[in-house]
């Protein structure tokens, strides 16, 4: 019994490891910092938009949309007393879709090296 809550416990960590999250997603922005900005706009083309930041660096702006369905979900309320089940019901739902956005802002220094990287948004998140 116990070797069996170690399999299910391994399995869970393997299918949470490849999961989307958003330090993941911090993790790869953070390999930028230093990075030309020319081979930012190679690997992920060119910006939506573009800022003059106070200090007078130059912020891009990359703007992501997307979405996912949600899966169904059910509910089951059934009991049990003794031996004897009594009628149970459910209630499933369908998926929803559910939109998702990622902003994200790279400030390059004067030299046009990415000098800071933040995001902001629900759908900021890598595997």
């Amino acid at each position: 019994m116990k070797a069996s809550w170690i399999v299910i416990a391994a399995n869970a960590a393997l299918l949470l490891g490849g999961c989307a999250t958003e330090a993941k997603y911090r993790r790869q922005l953070d390999g930028w910092i230093g990075a030309p900005a020319e081979t930012l706009v190679q690997r992920w083309g060119y910006p939506n938009g573009q800022v003059t930041a106070p200090d007078g660096n130059l912020e891009y702006i990359y703007t992501r949309r997307g979405g996912f369905t949600s899966a169904p979900t059910s509910t089951t309320n059934a009991a049990v007393r003794g031996m004897d089940y009594l009628p149970s019901t459910a209630t499933t739902r369908n998926g929803t879709y559910v939109l998702t956005s990622c902003t994200t802002y790279f400030e390059l220094s004067r030299d046009r090296h990415i000098v800071s990287v933040r995001f902001e948004g629900k759908g900021c998140t890598a595997r």
